[in-house]
């Protein structure tokens, strides 16, 4: 495995939000109501590189956890819904949103708390909803202490075993790229159940 990885290209930030860009129009494009996770971008200035995406819609809610990162996104894109909550509880109904997209914000949940996060995010998507996950991960599963971003704590192989029950019919993962020993992982999945 470790052979394979190694052709897995470093990766910096500037590849890493195109890539977020072309996932959004791939795959988001017919979704009428789509649930961000988190809005740190949209507070950075990072927006600017989504807006022309379906996430720059009005279609689109942003759930964040920092308060100061909602109150300045909200300054700087008043006509956006940006609401402070928590992704592992999400606030809304079930089968409420068309896609839910989660750009890296999977990492900064404590490990034991990530799967039951992947399964509220299926509990908000709708019947035949979207999923999209990229996150940094160890694919032999070293995780990381890092308090800040934890990454995928178990390798590829229970990264699968934790999302294959939850998007148990349409589910694929590829590799974007490598730094500093880990690796970020893209996964796209189709909730075929109610």
């Amino acid at each position: 495995m470790m052979d394979l990885l190694s052709k897995i290209p470093e990766i910096g930030s500037m590849e890493i939000h195109e890539r977020y860009r072309q996932l959004a129009r791939e795959y988001l494009a017919d979704r009428a109501l789509i649930l961000k996770a988190d809005a740190y971008n949209e507070a950075s200035g990072g927006m600017r590189s989504l807006e022309d995406t379906p996430l720059g819609g009005d279609g689109t809610v942003y759930l964040e956890y920092d308060a100061g990162i909602v109150a300045t996104a909200k300054r700087k894109y008043p006509g956006k819904v940006i609401i402070r909550g928590d992704i592992r509880y999400p606030p809304f109904r079930s089968g409420t949103f068309d896609a839910v997209a989660d750009f890296s914000t999977l990492d900064h949940v404590p490990p034991e708390q990530m799967v039951q996060t992947i399964r509220e995010y299926a509990r908000c998507l709708k019947p035949r909803g979207q999923f999209i996950l990229t996150l940094w991960c160890d694919p032999v599963g070293r995780g990381t202490t890092d308090s800040k971003q934890y990454h995928w704590p178990g390798g590829l192989d229970s990264l699968w075993r934790a999302v294959l029950p939850v998007f148990p019919v349409s589910l694929w993962l590829t590799w974007l790229g490598q730094r500093d020993g880990f690796y970020m992982a893209e996964l796209v999945a189709d909730k075929w159940t109610s």
